[in-house]
């Protein structure tokens, strides 16, 4: 019976996985972009609506990200903790032993199945999942702002060759 839950929790992910990914992907662009977003208005000081937009999507992707990273933290735990606790309730006084040594080869192997939400084996889907998507934010968005600055010096070193008259040669 554990090896069946723990095998259905596993496939959930392999079942789920077009739509929870388009989720997670969806979560992951959206904080990228408002971000980013935030990160411009700031040093562009242009302190408007759109800040707070900004800042409404960033709280609201990591938000997601969170309870959705935390709840399957939580599923996880609470149905291997419960499970096993219920399991130990049972008194093996009154098994014989070769019941018993079933139980104890049960026990086994509960400890060594842990049951995890992952999407088709790409991505387990736990607490870990926030400092992961932490993580990868902070290279998209050191990437985005270097794109940025390099665009800024081209642009101005393009300005500065059209603006300085460049000498005519004399025959």
């Amino acid at each position: 019976m554990w090896l069946q839950m723990t095998a259905l929790i596993k496939n959930f992910g392999s079942v789920e996985m077009a739509a929870f990914s388009l989720v997670l992907i969806s979560i992951f662009l959206v904080f990228i972009i408002s971000t980013y977003g935030l990160i411009i208005c700031i040093f562009d000081s242009s302190f408007g609506a759109a800040i707070f937009v900004y800042i409404f999507l960033c709280l609201l992707s990591f938000f997601y990200m969170f309870m959705l990273s935390d709840c399957a933290h939580k599923i996880k735990d609470q149905i291997g903790f419960k499970f096993n606790k219920k399991f130990l309730e049972v008194s093996m006084y009154d098994f014989d032993e070769e019941k018993q040594i079933e139980v104890e080869k049960f026990l086994e192997a509960m400890a060594m199945e842990n049951p995890e939400i992952n999407i088709s084996g790409y991505l387990v889907v736990d607490r870990t999942l926030i400092v992961k998507f932490i993580a990868t934010s902070v290279t998209y968005l050191i990437v985005l702002l270097q794109f940025k600055t390099s665009a800024e010096e081209g642009q101005r070193e393009a300005a500065e060759k059209t603006s300085t008259p460049r000498p005519r040669p004399t025959s």
